[in-house]
Formats: C-alpha cells, structure tokens, sequence
C-alpha cells in the first residue's frame, strides 16, 4: 500500500484519464466491407449501444467534435438539441449516425473516446462481437430474425429511385458536401447563378446548410420529376465529384 501524505499536507488529488487523445491504433473498423454491409454493421452497433450510452453520456461532450469533423450538420446538431430529455438526445443522436457513412461513425468513435474512455470501450466491445459474428456468417437482421448464413450474399443492382425527392433526401445531399462543392454541384444541376444568390438571399439566415436547402428545393420546384436522386448522381458525375457520389450511392444503396 502507498504511504499515506505527511500531516498537514492534502492527499494528492486523483488525475483523470487523459482527454483530447484519438484512441489507438485508431482506423475505422468497418472499412473492407461493402458498403451496404457496412452501413447494415454500424445501423447494428448503435442500436446495441443505445441501452449503454442513453444513462450517462452527454451528448454536448462531443457534438462540436462531431460537427467540426463534418461528421454531422448544423441541421443535426439542431434536431438533436430541440430533444428534452439527455437520453432522448443521446437516441437522436445514434439515429442520425445510423444514416451517414461509415466515417461519421469512425468519428463519433474517436469523440467518444475523447470524452468517455470507459464507454467508449463497451462500444467497442459491442462492434468487435457484431463484426465477428458477421465474418462468421452468423449475419442477424434489424428486426431480430435469423437471416441467410451466407456471409458474402450476390450484389444485386438497386434501381434508382425516381421519386420527387423529400427535404430528408435533399438535406442528405447537403449535409455531404462543403460550401465550395455545393456551388459547383448547382452548376452541374443547371442553374443560373443569379437564381442561387436569390434563393440564399431569400432563406434569411447565415446557416450554410440552411440556404443550399432553399436552394435545392428551388430547383426541384423548378423541375419536377426530373429532380430526383438520378439527376443527383448525374450532376456529382458531372462536376467530378466522385467521393460524394459514391457516398450517397451507399446511404441510397444504390450499386453505381
């Protein structure tokens, strides 16, 4: 046992684990998988980690992590604020994750264990178990059932979705890109430079995300059916934007 401190002089107080550190031998588990497989895992992984994060991680702790790593948008942040309850923040939280790309999971990760090492382990327990049993073929659907045992199932072609697009699906587009991207991604789309400075204008708010949604949806009304996810992909293809593309291709499930 430690000598206990001379009389008269305070016990030496308790240092905390060390913060700010990306945890090590970082790397995103999950990249090597196909990118649907991929996006299935971390749906998995963050539905398990729920009942373990929702009692005792505040999400502030890490959403300016998040956002600064563009791992999530303003409009995120917002919609996960605008939740009462620290719990129910926490749950917004993993369900906006569940939707974005394998990065922004490999970014939450790395804030976690920037914030709450301790959780930060029992996560990583939980996605070293799901990946094993998927490797193993062990591969169990969302809802619970037993699903095929065959770990690597034939790709099969998603069509294109040619609906009218949703202000989810837009906001999807957005959240992707930065605000030089965007710029060229309107250029691709068609439109006229002086109809993009009006709809930003027209949106009364300095918020990045907020205008380029003004935007889109100013194009969609202005054509219809043909503004939809294909016309996106198209224009990404246009502009060179091939990392967006291949991005929203995954959160789509889309085969390009």
């Amino acid at each position: 046992m430690g000598q206990p401190p001379p009389m008269g002089q305070p016990a030496p107080m308790k240092q905390p684990p060390p913060m700010g550190q990306p945890p090590p031998n970082s790397e995103n588990a999950l990249q090597g998988f196909e990118s649907k497989d991929a996006l299935e895992i971390q749906a998995r992984i963050l539905t398990a980690a729920l009942e373990h994060l929702c009692p005792s991680l505040d999400p502030q702790n890490i959403l300016l992590q998040l956002k600064s790593d563009f791992a999530i948008s303003t409009s995120d942040k917002e919609q996960i604020n605008s939740v009462v309850t620290t719990s129910g923040r926490v749950e917004k939280l993993l369900e906006i994750l569940s939707r974005k790309p394998t990065e922004a999971y490999y970014s939450f990760m790395v804030a976690l264990h920037m914030v709450r090492q301790d959780l930060y382990v029992e996560v990583k327990n939980i996605e070293n178990r799901i990946i094993t049993e998927w490797k193993g073929g062990r591969k169990v659907q969302m809802t619970g059932q037993r699903a095929t045992q065959n770990p690597n199932p034939p790709n099969r072609q998603q069509k294109i979705d040619l609906r009218p697009m949703s202000d989810d699906d837009l906001q999807t587009v957005i959240d992707q890109m930065g605000p030089d991207d965007l710029q060229h991604f309107y250029i691709a789309l068609g439109m006229d430079d002086k109809d993009v400075k009006k709809q930003e204008k027209s949106a009364n708010t300095p918020d990045v995300d907020l205008r380029a949604l003004a935007v889109l949806r100013f194009w969609q009304g202005q054509n219809g059916e043909k503004a939809n996810k294909k016309a996106v992909l198209a224009a990404l293809d246009k502009c060179k934007n091939i990392r967006t593309k291949e991005e929203l291709a995954q959160i789509w499930n889309i085969k390009l």
